[in-house]
């Protein structure tokens, strides 16, 4: 549902307003101001998409008003009407992109026609924002997908000279991600990723996870390994291994990096009852791990299977059968 926005001084003209979009049965989230100081202040807390407002105002007019709404949100929709029909006014106003100048009393052929043609510029800016934001995923992954297997960066950055690669220079860790089974469902863990990290698919069961922004202590990472882990098991009853990769300064870091982190796959047995794989955390010691009695092994192998673990309960029954040949 799109935010709308009704700023008038007048009580009388925003109950006014309010009943035609109600009438007129246009879904909104309504909130009103009063002043544009009010609004303002209500801009600075919310986004909107529709800011409808009067012109001459206490404490702020509409005209500044728009303006700095304008430099919050670019894209949102700007709505005047005023009693003052005055071609300074218009022109400020075509100045700063309004929709539309609407004058009092507002007509309600006008003012539905107007609303509509608002809301299929709303829908069309989303469709081409929402292509090219697809598009600019694409290429991301692409130039990912590139630097893991040796493409050097100067080529890459020579191949799409227009593309701001601070998102490259800003990843400072990855996740190799390694699930249990092929995933063809949307891209996992969408509720749960940190701002500033990019999920790169490599293959239905495999996704790199890069970390840019901020960076934060050990626990940090293995407290989200251990969400990602549980919200897959528990939304796709698919159980993931997590690698974590050391420290990355440079682009040039991540074929290495991401070779680390194939390797602590492999060798997932000596890690077993870490959820997540780093040379950052001591694996235990082997005959930790191998539990003394059958009847251990017999609560691990069924609690790997509750948890969909298909490696432990691959494990587990090894050593229950080795244990079984050695009392033959």
């Amino acid at each position: 549902m799109y935010r709308f926005l009704i700023v008038d001084d007048e009580i009388v003209e925003r109950q006014a307003i309010r009943f035609l979009l109600q009438q007129h049965n246009f879904q909104f989230e309504l909130q009103e101001a009063s002043n544009g100081r009010d609004a303002l202040k209500l801009l600075s807390e919310t986004q909107y998409d529709i800011l409808f407002t009067d012109i001459q105002m206490p404490f702020l007019n509409g005209i500044l008003l728009a303006n700095q709404a304008r430099k919050l949100y670019p894209d949102i929709q700007i709505i005047f009407f005023s009693g003052y029909d005055d071609f300074t006014y218009a022109k400020e106003a075509l100045s700063i992109h309004a929709v539309n100048y609407i004058l009092k009393p507002i007509n309600d052929e006008e003012f539905v026609k107007t609303i509509s043609d608002v809301l299929e510029r709303i829908r069309a800016l989303e469709h081409f924002n929402n292509r090219k934001k697809a598009a600019d995923e694409l290429t991301r992954n692409h130039i990912f997908y590139q630097l893991i297997n040796s493409t050097d960066i100067a080529q890459l950055m020579a191949q799409y000279p227009q593309l701001d690669f601070s998102f490259v220079f800003d990843c400072h860790r990855l996740f190799l991600i390694q699930l249990e089974k092929d995933f063809f469902f949307p891209a996992p863990f969408t509720d749960i990723l940190p701002k500033d990290s990019y999920l790169v698919n490599l293959n239905p069961a495999q996704n790199l996870l890069f970390f840019a922004g901020a960076r934060h202590h050990l626990p940090w990472y293995q407290n989200l390994a251990d969400k990602m882990r549980s919200y897959m098991i528990k939304e796709y009853g698919i159980n993931a291994r997590i690698a974590m990769s050391q420290p990355i300064t440079h682009p040039k870091d991540l074929p290495a990096a991401f070779k680390e982190m194939e390797q602590y796959l492999m060798d997932q047995f000596f890690f077993s009852k870490n959820t997540l794989l780093s040379a950052e955390i001591p694996a235990p010691d082997i005959t930790e791990t191998v539990p003394e009695t059958d009847d251990t092994l017999l609560k691990d192998i069924q609690t790997a299977i509750g948890l969909k673990d298909a490696f432990s309960v691959e494990k587990n029954l090894s050593l229950l059968l080795d244990s079984c040949k050695k009392k033959a």
